[in-house]
């Protein structure tokens, strides 16, 4: 699955998001993974 694959990613290489990492970005992450666990 996309979610899980880049979600694996930004855990394993945290530094390659350091560059983009606004407010933004952190929250739509966390309402996608908010998603994703709600709807297993």
């Amino acid at each position: 699955m996309w979610l899980a694959s880049n979600f694996n990613e930004v855990i394993r290489r945290p530094e390659t998001m350091i560059w983009e990492t606004p407010t933004a970005i952190d929250l739509r992450f966390g309402l996608e993974i908010t998603m994703y666990i709600a709807n297993r």
